[in-house]
């Protein structure tokens, strides 16, 4: 709805967001609309959520697939008509194995190089999360006044290096985001309307690397490590955080005009 994926609790990227929150998404090539407050250059998506208030509503979705996918999600809303209180909460999970079948090199027991299929034994994935909205709609002085608050998590495992020489057996990396929003929206009259966006998002993004051993591609422990970590000369165990606010507020003038139309 016109804020970044990464203030929405969503830092894992598009393919994150449950396409049941979404009722549809808008894709911009070239130039991007200054409401979506970005500075794409090549496009951008936007997410348009469930933007409808009236009414009880409530849904549950359950997804599977290959490779032990599954995916879950939970929402309801509800409007008290007589004093325009609306509330709305959203949840979500989503698990994957990804052990699906490669092709690599795998040394033999005199340390020859073999072509073999094995299973990815490390490349699970994991992500939940939810938020909680609630505000006023429809009254004589904000068409929306509304306050959500979020927190999602997610954690992937790493299953080998970039060109699959390296086959990794604990190395992972994952994240955490928190946060909270306001939006203000109202139509003022002749043509005149406005939104306004506030908000505070947290986000830790997590990379794991301790192992003391070398795995094989059957994630066996081959030999024991000298010093800890898969990826490099040493162990890493690294936190970044992150504290963002962002605000943008918007003013639209439509002059209606009507043209009159000729029948023959």
């Amino acid at each position: 709805d016109g804020v970044p994926l990464e203030y929405s609790g969503y830092t894992f990227g598009l393919q994150n967001v449950p396409i049941a929150f979404a009722e549809r998404i808008d894709v911009y090539k070239g130039v991007v609309p200054v409401r979506l407050g970005a500075d794409a250059l090549g496009g951008a998506f936007d997410v348009v959520t469930d933007r409808g208030t009236r009414g009880t509503k409530s849904a549950v979705s359950f997804q599977g697939g290959s490779f032990g996918t599954y995916r879950f999600a939970a929402s309801g809303r509800h409007l008290a008509e007589r004093t325009g209180l609306f509330g709305k909460v959203e949840a979500f999970h989503d698990v994957a194995d990804n052990d699906y079948s490669v092709d690599v090199q795998v040394a033999d027991a005199q340390g020859r190089l073999a072509p073999a299929r094995v299973h990815r034994r490390h490349d699970a994935y994991r992500a939940s999360g939810g938020n909680v909205e609630v505000g006023l709609v429809n009254r004589p002085w904000a068409r929306r006044l509304l306050a959500r608050v979020f927190a999602t998590d997610y954690s992937k495992e790493l299953q080998h290096n970039v060109t699959m020489s390296v086959p990794y057996g604990e190395a992972s990396y994952g994240g955490f985001t928190a946060g909270g929003s306001l939006r203000y929206e109202h139509d003022f009259g002749r043509g005149l309307s406005g939104s306004f966006v506030t908000g505070y998002v947290f986000d830790r993004a997590d990379f794991r690397d301790r192992a003391g051993c070398v795995y094989d591609w059957y994630r066996r422990c081959v030999v024991e490590r000298r010093t800890p970590g898969e990826m490099g000369d040493r162990a890493s165990d690294r936190s970044l955080w992150d504290h963002t606010g962002y605000a943008r507020a918007e003013l639209r003038w439509c002059d209606r005009v009507t043209l009159p139309v000729a029948f023959p």
